[in-house]
């Protein structure tokens, strides 16, 4: 088992969009009640009222169950966000061409330049901070992380000692003749 330089867990904690749904939710309520005291006959308001509340408890449960685990590994990422992965996705470091950390300011994450389709996989808890990386496939993912800086230099440290490695252990190309029955592996 390769050994942990990072490790990271998060959980969702934007009070802004709890409030947003809770207001929401109170004007539903308010509707609700006036409804049920004038009780015209027809239930079909109070039954949306009762359904958008529920909606919004949904919401609201949803958003926070939603948690996030980030390992750097000498051999690889691991991450994982709670309820979507049911195990943990890894990713070799002999599988990434490109990895950078990304950091943005809280203005510039409203603008809508984060908003993608389909172009990357993001997996973040915490807006557009966080380790972008392009596999050698060309499949991008966006893993989220609030702690950029140990975040950077464990990532650093990682991937050059991957990319030292591979290429120190790695076979050079030879020609062979076709006769020639040598097998050519990396060590």
């Amino acid at each position: 088992m390769a050994k942990k330089i990072f490790k990271e867990e998060q959980q969702f904690g934007s009070i802004d969009i709890v409030l947003f749904i809770l207001f929401f939710m109170l004007l539903t309520l308010g509707k609700l009640v006036r409804e049920v005291s004038v009780h015209n006959g027809s239930n079909t308001e109070g039954i949306l009222c009762l359904l958008l509340l529920c909606l919004g408890v949904g919401s609201i449960w949803m958003l926070y169950s939603l948690k996030m685990k980030v390992a750097i590994l000498e051999d690889g990422i691991k991450f994982k966000m709670t309820p979507w992965h049911n195990n943990a996705q890894k990713i070799a470091w002999n599988e990434v061409e490109t990895c950078s950390v990304v950091k943005t300011s809280a203005a510039a994450q409203w603008h809508g330049g984060n908003i993608s389709f389909g172009r990357q996989k993001i997996f973040s808890l915490s807006g557009r901070n966080g380790l972008h990386l392009v596999k050698k496939d060309g499949t991008e993912y966006f893993i989220g992380s609030r702690r950029l800086v140990e975040l950077d230099e464990a990532v650093t440290s990682a991937f050059d000692a991957a990319k030292a490695k591979s290429s120190y252990h790695r076979v050079p190309e030879v020609a062979v003749p076709q006769s020639a029955s040598i097998l050519l592996r990396p060590i």
